[in-house]
């Protein structure tokens, strides 16, 4: 039943869109159409899902160093200026608008002050991911329904993200108004939930500024911190958007891959596969399947030029190798009614590991970071493996492990890359980002942030591209969609003021570790 209304809300929504193109000539501009939140919020969650979907496709699992994919600019450290207007668009026009509408003709009425509440609430969700990935974007004068709009910077940003997701987590009432369990996609209605998952996207937040902005972001953590039962709490509270099975709304994984799979193959990167395999990782059986051509377990290296140039080496191991010489990702991720994940109860574990690490809390780092692994272990159904996995050096806390080699660094000294790991803060780090798996997008996002773990070299596939250095580290960020700088462009070079180094995939974010 619940699936079947669904259904019928996203075809009332449809309904409602093209009559409104129909009928624009003979409405009144200035009087808005009044429609239920109850369609309005769940059209912006599956939007928001697919939207980022297809940017982890494109880009996010090669930044968060997951997966390799064949084919495609953006996981060569390209762009291309027309996906980045697609994403653009998308987020303003059929995630936010949505949100801005449920906010306008619903705030004053108090029948409806927790749908309003949870409607923001997820636009500071979305705006959390923009800005993680643009840096300084329109945002108070956002949803104007004009060409144009002035920018905001990312600190005044974060400050508001991060004020009103507590405000409204303090204001959510659990007696009162709720969407109906079919329209919210994340949680069906339970408002505790929801005023855990604000406090917890918060804690993630303030985490994310806290190395540049202690002053604001210090007494934040405080008070989050003080307060651990306020935060998502077990795996029973993690924010998950479900796919389910037919082609209405099936896993674009799926789609992508298994129902009508395209050009583009993908496989577990060898990075990923030098922090599970040597440590005998219980998870993954399940982050990847043996490789077809030999049963055994691989990752394909990321680099797409594969050597520097004018390096010898001879024989390349990687010459002649296909698609099946490596391992895919398990069949989990690719079936039908997959999920995707927003914020996990094992990554709020390793936030406050690492807060008490920093000396930010009173809590043990060491007993949250067990926590973490257990909760993420089980996750997958690998509970009785965790005591195994914890023993191991480099998984114990505070021991040593070796880990591997990369195959270059094997070859080639000077280009080295091991998977060790040194000491307890980067335990944290990697064990969240084993956990996050495989959420490229945040992956990428704690790399810049933390700028802790060390990332393999990644060779350009074009050198004569000035802008993406040989030896290529991550991208910072995305560059704004050349429509910006035309249509908007007050908007826009406001926006590039507010970056160091300018409208440029290798300009620091506020937040980076490299800033």
């Amino acid at each position: 039943m619940k699936r079947k209304l669904f259904f019928i809300i996203l075809g009332f929504i449809a309904f409602v869109s093209c009559t409104k193109d129909f009928d624009t000539i003979n409405t009144n501009p200035n009087v808005a159409e009044k429609v239920d939140p109850d369609f309005l919020f769940p059209t912006s969650v599956v939007n928001t899902a697919r939207l980022l979907e297809d940017i982890e496709y494109e880009a996010g699992w090669t930044y968060g160093m997951y997966w390799t994919e064949s084919g495609g600019a953006f996981v060569n450290f390209g762009t291309v200026d027309v996906t980045l207007e697609g994403w653009w668009r998308r987020f303003y026009i059929n995630c936010l608008t949505g949100l801005s509408k449920i906010d306008q003709m619903y705030a004053a009425d108090s029948n409806y002050t927790n749908r309003v509440l949870v409607a923001k609430i997820w636009e500071s969700y979305i705006y959390s991911q923009m800005i993680s990935f643009w840096g300084p974007v329109p945002f108070s004068d956002a949803i104007n329904e004009q060409v144009t709009s002035s920018y905001d910077s990312e600190s005044e940003i974060y400050h508001t993200l991060i004020n009103n997701l507590i405000a409204c987590s303090d204001s959510l009432n659990p007696d009162g108004d709720t969407y109906m369990q079919a329209a919210d996609l994340i949680y069906g209605g339970d408002l505790v939930k929801w005023k855990k998952f604000a406090r917890s996207l918060a804690l993630r937040l303030t985490m994310q500024i806290y190395n540049t902005d202690s002053e604001f972001a210090g007494p934040v953590l405080t008070e989050l911190l003080a307060e651990p039962d306020n935060l998502i709490s077990s795996n029973d509270d993690n924010a998950i958007f479900r796919w389910y099975a037919g082609s209405e709304q099936w896993n674009p994984l799926y789609q992508r891959f298994i129902y009508s799979p395209g050009d583009r193959k993908v496989n577990i990167s060898e990075f990923l596969y030098m922090y599970l395999a040597p440590y005998n990782d219980p998870r993954l059986s399940l982050y990847a399947e043996a490789a077809a051509a030999n049963g055994e377990y691989s990752g394909r290296p990321i680099t797409k030029a594969g050597i520097p140039a004018g390096a010898d080496i001879n024989p390349n191991p990687h010459a002649g190798r296909s698609d099946n010489d490596y391992s895919k990702p398990g069949d989990m991720w690719f079936a039908e009614e997959g999920y995707f994940s927003l914020l996990m109860y094992p990554e709020v574990c390793f936030l406050r590991a690492e807060a008490a690490y920093l000396g930010l809390s009173a809590e043990s780092a060491k007993t949250m970071y067990y926590a973490g692994i257990d909760a993420s272990l089980k996750m997958f159904g690998k509970e009785n493996k965790a005591e195994l996995y914890k023993a191991v050096g480099g998984v114990t806390w505070g021991t040593y492990g070796a880990g591997t080699t990369d195959w270059i660094g094997a070859i080639l000294p000077q280009y080295k890359f091991t998977s060790e790991i040194k000491n307890p803060y980067k335990q944290i780090i990697i064990q969240s980002w084993l956990a996050m798996y495989p959420r490229g997008l945040d992956a990428w996002t704690l790399f810049r942030r933390t700028g802790i773990v060390q990332l393999p070299v990644i060779f350009s596939s074009d050198p004569s591209n000035t802008e993406i250095p040989v030896s290529s580290p991550l991208p910072e960020r995305f560059k704004y969609p050349n429509e910006e700088r035309v249509y908007n462009s007050a908007g826009y070079n406001e926006g590039v003021s507010y970056l160091e180094a300018g409208d440029l995939m290798y300009t620091p974010l506020m937040f980076s570790e490299n800033k």
